[in-house]
């Protein structure tokens, strides 16, 4: 399958999936307000997705600047997608779970996630503390963390792609550079694994050896984040992150990517942008199979992408 049918098909499956869910006026929580253009994106798709429905947000928070306002029970609330449900993240994932236990009388929509616990004992932990609440609906984003949820969550658990797919394509249009040389995009965190093959790619001098352009040098828009942040009123920052920081963010993702050729990724949404701006790429696991779970979901059949181990 091409790269644009597969994207065509997971926008698709996206749709049918979760415009049944969202059938009234929400709020929308966690929010990456941080350097990982790999999250924003995933907002940025979460966002152009929910604008093609009838409803409202009522108001659009990150865990820095949530307050615990009075919410009226029945009120959908949702949490970005992303790669922090379990125990490796644990600032995120604590934060989900404290607004469930607030918000006992409200519904949850959990945006696509990948499960990933250490420890059995908080994997049922867990479990046990949402399966109190039967308002909760968990989107899986790939198969395995679908049979973790199933096996171990009484909660209702769906099978839904990244939402970094539903990017409006007029954002992937405006910042598009000739294509110079390959380039390999490694993590640095608690989640990079090295392969023989990688350090092998690392260590050629024709690919450009780069991760994300704000986290290999502080810019002045994340400068500004840093410095403020701490000072300013919470409405200010969202205002400054959702207004600022993220379209530039998504910007400076797109003229990142769109300067090489063949994508070599350690990073998941460096691999996915990469397809969604038409570019060949190489896939490469992470510490825990994040990459590879979501390659055999969703990307198998896609003749642009292959993964490598």
């Amino acid at each position: 399958m091409t790269a644009k049918d597969k994207i065509v098909q997971l926008r698709q499956a996206i749709v049918s999936q979760l415009n049944p869910l969202i059938d009234s006026d929400y709020y929308l929580l966690e929010l990456p307000y941080y350097n990982n253009i790999g999250d924003v994106l995933i907002w940025q798709g979460e966002e152009d997705f929910l604008r093609t429905l009838p409803y409202t947000c009522k108001g659009r928070y990150a865990l820095e600047t949530f307050t615990f306002p009075t919410i009226p029970d029945g009120t959908l609330i949702l949490f970005q997608g992303g790669g922090n449900f379990g125990d490796l993240w644990t600032k995120h994932h604590e934060f989900k779970m404290k607004i469930v236990e607030h918000y006992t009388n409200c519904k949850f929509l959990f945006l696509p996630q990948t499960v990933f616990f250490q420890n059995e004992a908080n994997l049922q932990a867990c479990a046990k503390r949402l399966s109190e609440n039967k308002n909760i609906t968990i989107c899986a984003r790939d198969q395995a963390s679908y049979d973790i949820l199933k096996q171990n969550f009484s909660n209702t658990v769906l099978l839904v792609p990244d939402m970094a797919f539903c990017i409006n394509r007029n954002r992937l249009q405006k910042c598009t550079t000739p294509n110079e040389q390959d380039m390999l995009m490694i993590r640095n965190d608690a989640e990079f694994q090295l392969s023989d093959e990688l350090a092998s790619l690392m260590d050629q001098k024709s690919i450009a050896v780069r991760d994300w352009p704000p986290m290999e040098r502080r810019d002045l828009f994340t400068w500004l984040l840093v410095k403020f942040s701490p000072i300013v009123s919470p409405r200010l920052l969202d205002w400054y992150c959702q207004q600022i920081y993220m379209p530039y963010l998504v910007r400076c993702g797109v003229r990142f990517i769109n300067r090489y050729r063949t994508i070599h990724s350690t990073r998941l949404h460096g691999a996915i942008l990469a397809l969604l701006l038409g570019k060949d790429v190489v896939l490469y696991d992470n510490s825990y199979g994040k990459n590879s779970g979501f390659y055999n979901t969703w990307l198998a059949d896609c003749e642009s992408i292959t993964l490598k181990r």
